[in-house]
């Protein structure tokens, strides 16, 4: 055996766990990284909780349509949408069979530090979540002008503001259908917390543009 292999035999043998481990954290560290530079970083996260069947082409329009009245918060020369769906119905007998609904239970309650800000869905699930105070009052974003489509304290019907009205995609929602506004979460450290109020602060003015879009 060379003199190279002798060395690295030894080395193994009394530095292999050391190694390992050591390789194990650097690869995820590595991966971490990686991610971090691959994610794309949306100027709204937007996500309707319900068992309506939205296809791709439907995701499309309502992505387009909520691009109209979007700002270019990040400056990056456009304006990029997060919206996501979550299959939820609390009456279903048939979802919390398969475990749809334990699911989606279990990822809403988490809902105050996700990044979604704006909450399309049944009325059935809004009343469910209402009383969490997860929801941010129609007060603390319109003043004394509450929407006259407004639902209750905390949510629009999405079928009586003009956005819902006039563009594809949003169009389509059934009747029953509210629209809110998530509070922004609590936040440790002043970085987090300031990033989160300016992060409400844009979907508050993309909320209000629900209400107020061809005015």
């Amino acid at each position: 055996m060379s003199n190279f292999w002798k060395k690295l035999d030894n080395f193994w043998y009394h530095y292999k766990w050391r190694t390992i481990i050591i390789t194990f954290f650097l690869v995820i560290a590595i991966v971490c990284i990686v991610q971090t530079f691959q994610k794309e970083n949306y100027d709204y996260y937007v996500m309707y909780v319900g068992d309506e069947n939205i296809t791709n082409t439907r995701q499309t329009d309502i992505v387009n349509s909520l691009k109209k009245i979007g700002i270019d918060n990040d400056k990056n020369g456009k304006v990029t949408i997060n919206f996501s769906q979550l299959v939820y119905d609390p009456a279903s007998a048939e979802y919390y069979a398969n475990g749809v609904n334990t699911n989606a239970e279990n990822y809403l309650g988490t809902m105050a530090v996700l990044p979604y800000y704006i909450y399309i869905m049944p009325e059935k699930v809004y009343l469910k979540y209402k009383n969490t105070g997860v929801f941010v009052k129609l007060s603390e974003v319109f003043g004394d002008r509450i929407p006259e489509g407004a639902y209750d304290d905390c949510a629009i019907r999405l079928k009586n503001t003009s956005f819902a009205k006039n563009n594809p995609g949003v169009d389509a929602f059934s009747e029953d259908t509210v629209v809110a506004l998530k509070v922004v979460p609590y936040v440790p450290d002043k970085n987090g917390l300031k990033k989160e109020q300016s992060s409400f602060t844009n979907h508050m003015i993309l909320f209000k543009e629900f209400v107020y879009y061809g005015e």
